[in-house]
């Protein structure tokens, strides 16, 4: 904070004994729009200040240029259009010098001018200073708020006061926000006392005033405390849960005792609600959803109105052609536009459009929900676990990730309102990231490859790219927004590559159709194809970048022939494998060891051969070994599952060594540091085993230290890492999956049901 350096010659005169002592707040200004209140100037916590300074957008600095004891005061007040100018008043015995730069006479008093501008005078033994002169001249001239009729309130609120720091707020200031939260003084009362504890980034705001007949606040009087059951089906990825507790024949009479006019007699809420226990509003993005929670939500009718059912991962969703559900109350008289609803046990759940019920469907189903969540759980344990009305905002996205979630909460007892704000620091104070949902798109038609997640050099971000059985192609943003489609005259059936052929760090798309090896650029246009053979067998696709100096080897196999092409779709010369006396039945396999390359080449009779770049044997292997995995590296090593039911290690001279077991492994993966074997009800990480449940399962995929795992038949995909199965797993997956990373944060993108294409963070 910068100081203002105001001089203060102390000259030992005591005050005069016959002025009377008077209350600090009785020289305010007339209309104080904002008065912060030190009680004791030597026990202030400066924690507090910053807060208040922050929520309140000005600057507190010139308090640190005094050394004062005793009672201080800042009181702001409106001076000239959309201008709040300050007056800072506290407890001071000496005396002011002539010598500060300048001083004025007014009413018999002198005012006097420091340096920094500022304008100051004494009386009533305490200093006033403000950069407003009329501010002091009002003070001289008793045009104080202590006259006004509405000081009494204001007086009240001072002296109801227990702690150091308080701050007193009028209705016609909007400028305050706790923690970016805004805050509307007027529901509450023409004034309101907040007072504060705050210690270490844990915040405790307490607001307090006196409530007439017609604030907004009077809608919760003689709500009962309740507990809420939202938090089984608030996803982890909501903005804000705004809950009231609801009782049908109290908030009908509140109802009309603040809406009584001479054309409304009695406000009516529909029958619907007299089985009602709790009402919510839930902000997810930028939708916005509500929350019913019935006694019995089986007993609601609404046959007459429903228009079509549908059912999403097994629950179902009802569109209405009408909705009776408004209620005014907090915003609640929208509801009526509300036409899809879901329901989760007596909660019902009310939205503009089917997809946002089908993301919360796919939340809960997936457990990410609040009550699911240990941060949350740590949290919930340090808020009442009863209230009237309260709001539960999720702060995860901003930039201090220290307080993860803040609570407010709002009640009033015979007139007396009551305001609260609590937040606290995780118990992790770095930031951890957890299974997320990012996005959920349906698309018209079935998607038929495995969406890739590709990097966008123009962008320089993550997009997705996928094929629909139309054979259009779809390029795709994070928020699952499309990019671009192009029509294509045939299926994918490669995995989509990107390399840089210019090495110019602008990347293109590289994959295989039966009928060309193509090259597009990032906004989906042919940069180079060429066709391959007009036969009916397999093809595959292969990209190597051996030494990663963008010196790229495309590889097209099918049946007994090799062509190996670089970056401009060129032949290789040189590479001699381009002819087999075998069936080829898998893309080839690059592995690096130690500076050495092998490329393994699998054929239909179960037997593989291993080359160096020039398709030269590397190594010879025995006639009778037989592959039932692909080959991988390990510990420098090759390594695969044989026929025989064998971990099979190869080095780099040739030598064989064989694992046999005795329960049937159906498959492996392995990278230099994981080995990872599947059985029959069993996954083994290295030494760790992990129980599963029987099923048809895809071959294990290994993405950095994550093992994926997909179940045809439930159509549940596993993640593991070394030590454990990752929270929140398994979730739902009809076939394909992928993983890629941008700043250290994974991705996975899968599709859910044939047509939906879903896109989650890991960690």
């Amino acid at each position: 904070m910068k100081r203002l350096y105001i001089i203060l010659i102390v000259l030992l005169i005591s005050c005069s004994e016959n002025e009377q002592t008077k209350l600090i707040i009785e020289d305010i200004p007339d209309d104080p729009v904002l008065t912060i209140l030190i009680k004791e100037y030597e026990n202030i916590n400066y924690q507090t200040l910053e807060f208040i300074s922050e929520s309140t957008g000005f600057d507190l600095s010139l308090i640190e240029n005094y050394k004062p004891k005793g009672e201080m005061l800042i009181s702001f007040h409106n001076t000239s259009k959309n201008i709040l100018d300050l007056i800072l008043i506290h407890e001071f015995s000496d005396t002011l010098s002539n010598k500060l730069l300048d001083s004025v006479s007014y009413g018999g008093k002198n005012i006097y001018i420091d340096k920094n501008s500022n304008f100051l005078t004494q009386q009533n033994n305490f200093l006033y200073l403000s950069k407003n002169k009329l501010l002091i001249e009002n003070v001289i001239r008793n045009s104080t708020y202590s006259s006004n009729i509405d000081f009494e309130k204001f007086q009240k609120l001072y002296e109801n006061k227990s702690k150091n720091i308080s701050l007193i707020v009028r209705e016609n200031y909007d400028g305050l926000k706790f923690k970016d939260i805004p805050q509307n003084v007027e529901k509450f009362s023409e004034f309101i006392s907040y007072e504060f504890d705050i210690l270490n980034d844990e915040i405790n705001v307490l607001g307090f005033a006196e409530s007439d007949q017609k604030r907004n606040i009077q809608l919760l009087n003689n709500l009962k405390k309740t507990k809420t059951d939202f938090f089984d089906i608030v996803p982890t990825n909501f903005s804000k849960l705004e809950r009231i507790s609801f009782e049908f024949s109290e908030i009908k009479k509140n109802l009309n005792s603040l809406k009584q006019d001479e054309s409304i007699i009695t406000y009516e809420i529909d029958s619907v609600y007299q089985n009602v226990s709790e009402i919510g509003e839930l902000t997810i993005k930028n939708d916005t959803l509500f929350i019913l929670n019935f006694t019995d939500a089986d007993q609601i009718n609404l046959s007459e109105s429903i228009i079509r059912n549908q059912f999403y991962r097994g629950q179902e969703i009802i569109e209405l052609s009408k909705n009776n559900f408004q209620i005014d109350l907090f915003g609640f008289n929208k509801l009526n536009n509300f036409k899809y609803f879901t329901k989760f046990g007596n909660l019902v759940l009310f939205s503009m459009t089917e997809n946002e019920l089908e993301n919360i469907i796919l939340n809960f189903r997936n457990n990410l929900t609040l009550s699911k969540e240990n941060e949350f759980k740590g949290f919930r344990k340090k808020i009442p676990s009863k209230s009237v009305k309260f709001a539960l905002y999720n702060d995860s996205n901003s930039e201090d990730f220290s307080n993860k979630y803040i609570y407010t909460s709002e009640e009033i007892s015979k007139n007396l309102s009551y305001f609260s704000l609590f937040t606290s620091p995780n118990e992790n104070t770095q930031s951890i990231r957890k299974l997320e949902l990012v996005f959920k798109t349906k698309h018209s038609k079935e998607i038929v490859i495995t969406p890739s997640l590709i990097k966008n050099h123009r962008t320089n971000d993550l997009n997705i790219f996928f094929q629909d059985s139309d054979n259009k192609i779809i390029l795709s943003d994070l928020s699952g927004n499309k990019i671009w489609s192009k029509n294509f005259e045939s299926k994918i059936i490669s995995d989509v590559h990107q390399i840089d052929m210019y090495k110019n760090n602008r990347l293109q798309f590289v994959f295989l159709t039966l009928e060309y090896l193509y090259i597009l650029d990032i906004k989906g246009n042919v940069v180079k194809k060429i066709m391959n053979k007009a036969s009916g067998t397999q093809k595959y696709l292969s990209v190597f970048d051996y030494d990663k100096n963008k010196n790229y080897r495309l590889v097209v196999q099918e049946g007994r022939t090799v062509s190996m092409y670089d970056s401009k779709l060129n032949i290789v010369k040189g590479f001699k494998g381009t002819k087999t006396k075998k069936n080829i039945t898998n893309s080839m396999d690059h592995v690096r060891i130690l500076n050495k390359d092998f490329l393994i080449q699998y054929y239909d009779d179960k037997t593989f051969e291993i080359f160096d770049r020039r398709g030269r044997v590397r190594i010879k292997l025995p006639k009778d070994l037989k592959y039932e995995s692909t080959v991988f590296k390990n510990q420098n090593k090759l390594l695969f599952l044989s026929e025989g039911n064998e971990i099979v290690k190869i080095d780099i001279s040739g030598e064989v060594s064989y694992q046999p077991f005795t329960d049937k492994i159906n498959n492996v993966a392995s990278n230099q540091d994981l080995l990872v074997m599947l059985t029959e009800n069993k996954l083994l990480v290295n030494e760790n085993e992990f129980k599963i449940p029987y099923g048809n399962y895809v071959d294990p995929k290994i993405y950095k230290d994550y093992v994926s795992l997909l179940n045809l038949d439930t159509k549940e995909l596993y993640l593991f890492n070394k030590t454990k199965k990752v929270d929140r797993f398994p979730i739902f997956s009809s076939k394909y999956f992928n993983f890629s990373s941008k700043e250290k944060q994974t991705f996975l993108v899968l599709v859910g049901d044939e047509d939906e294409l879903l896109c989650y963070s890991v960690d």
